[in-house]
């Protein structure tokens, strides 16, 4: 029998002092408890990087013949381990970055559709294991060509195979990927966008596709390692006993096509892109920066086509001709991409003025100068980076180093991208107190 409302016990109302005093117990536990938290995804990222760095130093030196057989570190599975160090350090900077974006309060869900599960703390903590373990097998790898009797009763090939294998498995255990779209419980609703991505130019060009896109231009390098790991562990070549065999990779024709295309897509999926959303924008200012913004990327297609067609000359006429055109092509193509960085993508150097108005910064203002600086450093070595073929120019080991500031270059860009993205949102929304629903976010053109 249901009590009458009228019956029913008044609610006890906590005093004020009694509140207090619970909250005042609970604080220090919390307090305590982040300060461990940030401490250990402090202390792991800090250990992580430092193994990351003293694993690229002996890549590095491993190029040098002299070293004895450290040098069959540069031979057939250096491009494996390049590879999976690579895209560890991948997974530290989109942590580092997520970091930035939220102590900036960038809503980052918002504009990346990410699911709740997508933390700083749990990117780091899943990046910083897979650093671990890869680190572990490239040094154990080191230490089996130095000392055989040691460990020389390993296969070669098992080591490189269980840095592949062990990472893989910690990224794809349920619940520990956490890359889903939001309302999603696994990364297939990622997959899905990257599929509409690939899909372009009959795909429609929303912030998150073209932001996608955009990451996958610093990342040429990383698809033709992952090409080469699973050429040499498909066709048999990482199974033989010579660290010089290379089999059929790097060699045949169909490796060299799918090679090519994978250092091509990119750019040639942002151009779509962009003629995708030059048709769909309805003003011609619109249409004018979506073309100038396709334009970039022709440039990165021409000066990467010619990079191709210098190796393939035989002629030192031709060979000193496109070297000098691809010279050229390098320094238009910086400059070019370096200011639509600057005044597209981040949203400086307009009115006259290298900074935003103050109420729409939201770091401070030697933050965007030094951020300013720094691409400029590192496009330096851009041009280099995403041309196929200038080993005539630079050496593999210096490409591994270009790679890994490439990818910091593209995740500095990613914060103040995103920035600016919500600050312009933010003015746009003011009027209504706050932002308007996800699908309004997430169809921003980029560079709108």
């Amino acid at each position: 029998m249901k009590t009458p409302a009228s019956e029913k016990a008044p609610l006890k109302v906590m005093s004020t002092e009694r509140r207090n005093l619970i909250l005042s117990r609970l604080r220090p536990s919390y307090v305590n408890a982040v300060k461990r938290l940030y401490f250990g995804s402090g202390f792991w990222t800090g250990a992580s990087l430092m193994m990351t760095i003293q694993g690229l130093m002996l890549m590095i030196i491993s190029h040098d013949e002299d070293v004895g057989v450290i040098h069959e570190l540069s031979l057939r599975f250096y491009p494996v381990f390049r590879c999976v160090t690579l895209i560890a350090l991948w997974f530290v900077y989109f942590g580092v970055t997520l970091f930035v974006w939220r102590r900036a309060g960038v809503p980052y869900a918002r504009y990346l559709r990410t699911g709740p599960t997508l933390t700083h703390q749990y990117v780091l903590k899943h990046a910083n294991a897979v650093v671990v373990v890869v680190m572990f097998f490239f040094f154990l790898y080191a230490m089996a060509l130095i000392s055989p009797r040691t460990l020389g009763f390993v296969p070669e090939h098992i080591w490189p195979l269980l840095s592949i294998t062990l990472p893989l498995c910690i990224m794809v255990i349920p619940g520990s990927c956490g890359l889903g779209v939001k309302g999603a419980a696994h990364p297939q609703a990622l997959i899905t966008e990257i599929g509409w991505v690939l899909c372009s130019p009959f795909s429609e060009t929303t912030f998150l596709r073209s932001f996608i896109a955009d990451v996958f231009t610093s990342m040429p390098k990383i698809f033709t390692d992952i090409l080469y790991t699973a050429c040499i562990f498909t066709s048999g070549t990482a199974y033989q006993e010579s660290p010089r065999s290379e089999g059929v990779c790097k060699h045949h024709p169909t490796y060299l096509a799918i090679e090519y295309f994978l250092k091509f897509v990119p750019y040639y999926v942002r151009l779509m892109q962009s003629a995708r959303a030059a048709r769909d924008s309805e003003s011609s200012s619109d249409q004018r920066k979506h073309c100038l913004n396709g334009l970039k990327y022709t440039c990165s297609l021409i000066l990467s086509s010619i990079s191709v067609f210098q190796s393939q000359a035989s002629d030192p006429i031709s060979f000193a001709r496109l070297k000098k055109a691809w010279t050229i092509m390098s320094i238009v193509c910086t400059v070019y991409s370096y200011s639509w960085d600057l005044r597209c993508d981040w949203g400086l150097c307009k009115d006259g003025r290298f900074l935003r108005p103050p109420n729409q910064c939201l770091f401070p203002a030697w933050l965007y100068y030094m951020a300013a600086g720094s691409n400029l450093v590192m496009r330096l070595g851009w041009a280099v980076y995403i041309s196929p073929d200038v080993r005539w120019l630079v050496a593999d080991d210096v490409i591994l180093l270009l790679a890994a500031v490439e990818l910091l270059r593209r995740f500095q860009w990613a914060i103040y991208r995103l920035e600016w993205e919500h600050m312009k949102h933010n003015s746009h929304e003011s009027s209504a107190g706050e932002f308007g629903s996800m699908s309004e976010v997430a169809i921003s053109p980029i560079g709108a």
